[in-house]
């Protein structure tokens, strides 16, 4: 129902936790990325269907912007490390750095010159450096060229829509490592938290264009004011699994019972899921005519019958 219930293997991550024997929808939409803030548009909020998101921060910020159906269900990340036993980091302090990239609708906005970011790196003492590409970057030989000409190999986490073990690839990529770095807070700086692996951000905080942060000004007093733990200046070597658990909403991880219960992912609840998938289905193509709608209008006085 919703595309990007299916990036990261995000889906099948919540499935094989609930012990499916086959795939079975999620009834709702779920938030695909971290973020400390909301996590969806107020455009987005104002449909009528069930929003799943991750944490506290998510959770409050959506009914903040007057979601109608939200709930707070943890991580898909945090139901992926369930049962799993992660090798701890070696005294080798070989580091996974994890450059803020571009992505197919926006672009990367005043980024320190790879060079000099691993001379700052290396100046601390990290001789091994690996870096970890977006799948776009990593897609094109000269790019990977170039990275590799630095003295550094490259990784990849495969690509969201098409790679559906990709949680088990960013594991492997962490625990192949020691440290985790960033040159802005991400998804993967809390993931490698969660994996037991210290990281930090450090650098010069680049922006995102077209967006609300174009110099990345916003999101450095972000991460100064609410995870200054985080930041090169304070580094001590911590591995911060307790904010990683915060951000990851530990709290409110369901047990796989729980989990087939919430979203009807069972035998006999399978006519209520099929019910629950109807009337979201019917929400969104709603919602499409109405902004098709909007759009054709092309800036006339909506009518009160939308």
């Amino acid at each position: 129902m919703f595309a990007d219930n299916h990036y990261y293997g995000h889906d099948r991550a919540l499935q094989r936790y609930a012990g499916l024997d086959r795939p079975l929808p999620i009834p709702g939409r779920l938030l695909h990325g971290w973020t400390p803030e909301a996590g969806f548009a107020p455009a987005q909020l104002a449909s009528r269907f069930p929003f799943l998101v991750w944490n506290r921060s998510n959770l409050d910020g959506c009914r903040e912007r007057g979601a109608r159906s939200v709930e707070a269900i943890g991580s898909p990340f945090l139901y992926h490390l369930q049962g799993k036993t992660l090798p701890p980091p070696t005294a080798a302090k070989r580091l996974l750095y994890v450059p803020f990239h571009s992505a197919e609708q926006a672009r990367v906005q005043g980024a320190t010159p790879l060079r000099e970011r691993l001379d700052f790196l290396r100046a601390q003492g990290f001789t091994s450096i690996t870096i970890c590409a977006y799948w776009h970057d990593f897609a094109q030989p000269e790019v990977r060229a170039a990275i590799e000409a630095e003295g550094c190999p490259v990784v990849s986490n495969g690509h969201r829509d098409t790679t559906p073990d990709f949680l088990d690839r960013i594991v492997t990529n962490l625990t192949d490592h020691d440290l985790v770095a960033t040159d802005r807070l991400s998804t993967l700086s809390i993931y490698a938290l969660a994996a037991g692996r210290p990281a930090f951000v450090f650098g010069k905080t680049p922006g995102i264009s077209p967006g609300p942060d174009p110099d990345g000004s916003r999101w450095a007093t972000l991460q100064r004011d609410r995870f200054p733990e985080l930041l090169w200046e304070n580094f001590d070597g911590t591995c911060h699994t307790d904010t990683a658990l915060r951000e990851l909403g530990a709290e409110f991880l369901l047990s796989p019972e729980e989990l087939r219960r919430r979203f009807d992912w069972d035998m006999a609840s399978l006519p209520r899921l099929a019910a629950r998938c109807a009337a979201i289905k019917a929400t969104k193509f709603a919602t499409g005519r109405y902004h098709e709608l909007r759009h054709r209008l092309d800036g006339a006085p909506i009518p009160a019958w939308l």
